[in-house]
């Protein structure tokens, strides 16, 4: 199993825990986790496009420590609303975002404000409801990550959550 996997079945379990009142300790962390393994799930896969092969897997871990959450949410910002920047355009050949990717990128953004919200501002309460509905949220994300990660534009999408900002400040 892989580590977002693990990551979402952590929030399976933590949503589900205490049957009659739920602690909002376990909600919140059931949500952060529910970020977390999408974030986890398109680094690695970042890591594996980008480094393969056995020779480089120790590079991969230190590769996915440069990715920049607040950077990703931008990029993924953009790509749910179906648009690329300038710099993306020629590398994706003129495609749109499908709406698999859509679907990613959206996820990505509602899961980051969630996590955001769940981990700093306690004077919001999450019911278990939410919580299971944002793990469903990351659950479809993962499946359509599935159709569009090894495409052009998954490709393209992967790149962009590294490196966009650096892009757009050359031009």
């Amino acid at each position: 199993m892989s580590h977002s996997s693990d990551l979402l079945s952590q929030a399976r379990h933590l949503a589900g825990k205490e049957p009659r009142r739920p602690k909002q300790a376990s909600l919140r962390r059931a949500v952060s986790a529910t970020y977390y393994s999408l974030f986890h799930l398109l680094v690695a896969d970042a890591a594996s496009s980008m480094l393969r092969g056995k020779a480089v897997s120790g590079i991969r871990p230190v590769f996915q420590r440069a990715f920049a959450h607040a950077h990703m949410k931008r990029v993924a910002q953009s790509f749910a609303g179906g648009t690329v920047s300038d710099a993306w355009k020629g590398p994706m050949g003129g495609v749109s975002v499908s709406e698999d990717l859509r679907r990613v990128a959206s996820a990505f953004v509602s899961l980051q404000e969630a996590r955001h919200e769940a981990d700093y501002d306690l004077g919001r309460p999450f019911s278990r409801r939410e919580a299971r509905v944002l793990i469903d949220v990351a659950e479809a994300a993962a499946g359509s990550w599935r159709n569009v990660k090894r495409d052009l534009e998954g490709q393209v999408f992967l790149t962009a959550l590294l490196v966009d900002d650096r892009i757009s400040r050359v031009k």
